[in-house]
């Protein structure tokens, strides 16, 4: 029997969602996802519904080609998501973009997480999350659930984030 997150990437990935991601309807591929597997995720915690999260995250900026940068360390801290990276987040960090993703629902947890990624990314906007579940984060957020939640308008919003300071995404 396949594990979870390889049931997962079979649905993320499989022939409905790319030819979403394809036809520009990354959104309908959001809740096409999130109606298939987020309630069995969800139902074994939250670290199992962060864990379809990151992957469909994943999966959104590598279809739309947005460059990023994935499970990277900067100053001590841990980074989910760095658009287009971190290597110019020092130099010019109004053109970075931090993303976290906390395996967790707790508020407290989720606040010091994203305390620790505004201690590295001096512009506070410029720090967004993509909560696993309902909930709330001291930034900018987007949250996950069974009929997609916001995290729909992800990666539009990142779009939005690149074109107006970040890199070119066309192409």
């Amino acid at each position: 029997m396949p594990s979870s997150s390889e049931m997962w990437q079979e649905v993320i990935s499989g022939p409905e969602a790319r030819a979403l991601y394809r036809a520009g309807r990354a959104g309908d591929a959001v809740r096409l996802v999130m109606r298939s597997c987020y309630p069995g995720a969800a139902a074994a915690g939250p670290g199992e519904a962060a864990g379809l999260v990151t992957a469909l995250v994943h999966r959104l900026l590598a279809e739309a080609h947005v460059p990023s940068q994935r499970k990277a360390s900067h100053r001590g801290v841990e980074v989910d998501v760095a658009v287009p990276g971190l290597r110019g987040l020092d130099a010019n960090p109004g053109g970075v973009l931090l993303v976290c993703i906390p395996g967790t629902s707790d508020p407290a947890e989720i606040s010091r997480i994203v305390g620790s990624y505004r201690r590295i990314q001096p512009v506070p906007g410029n720090v967004w999350a993509v909560l696993p579940g309902p909930g709330d984060a001291p930034c900018r957020s987007f949250t996950a659930g069974p009929d997609g939640g916001t995290l729909p308008g992800f990666l539009e919003s990142v779009r939005g984030f690149a074109g107006s300071r970040g890199p070119s995404l066309a192409g």
